[in-house]
């Protein structure tokens, strides 16, 4: 995996848990909690190798915004057409409106990418091949009294938020806005 898939991306502060016994994330890492019961909960220290797929990737922003854009430019070792198929992407339910395989492709504006969730984390990678821009949201709390509320809202049209998240986009996604650098 780190020589095949890793180094060739330039993924070099990614890695994949895989010993149940090791509790800590490897370094660089950000403080993770989760909120339930309307009490913060520390999650930091958390064995994710059962999540196989969905989960035990451990990186940092900068190396998820270099993998989707490797990946959705067909750089990544995967080739112009199975891109083409992931990107192909059709009605689902109200959450994801439509999805491609592995790939979500709402709204179209922000371009093609996924999400993802574990306790401690939530993150957002979205890239708009048109202007060959990527763009990570990161968040180190998990509201799961909220699961559906304000982070929904960074990528939704104003009109599909809540009335009271779509107030002040600006405080609730402070990253909307903000110049990233290439990676």
């Amino acid at each position: 995996m780190h020589d095949e898939f890793l180094v060739p991306n330039g993924l070099l502060d990614t890695t994949f848990p895989d010993d149940g016994n090791v509790q800590d994330l490897p370094a660089p890492l950000i403080e993770g909690s989760t909120k339930a019961g309307g009490k913060v909960f520390p999650t930091t220290s958390r064995n994710v190798s059962w999540g196989v797929g969905e989960g035990n990737v451990v990186t940092t922003p900068i190396d998820l915004a270099r993998w989707i854009r490797h990946l959705l430019k067909g750089e990544a070792g995967v080739n112009a057409a199975q891109v083409a198929r992931m990107r192909t992407c059709m009605p689902t339910s109200d959450r994801h409106v439509t999805y491609g395989l592995g790939i979500t492709c709402n709204p179209p504006d922000l371009g093609v990418g996924h999400d993802g969730a574990i306790t401690g984390y939530l993150t957002v990678a979205r890239h708009d091949s048109t202007n060959d821009v990527t763009v990570v949201v990161f968040a180190s709390l998990l509201d799961v009294d909220d699961i559906g509320g304000r982070m929904t809202c960074c990528w939704k049209p104003p009109a599909k938020c809540a009335p009271r998240w779509a107030i002040d986009r600006t405080r609730i996604c402070p990253t909307q806005g903000v110049r990233g650098r290439r990676v």
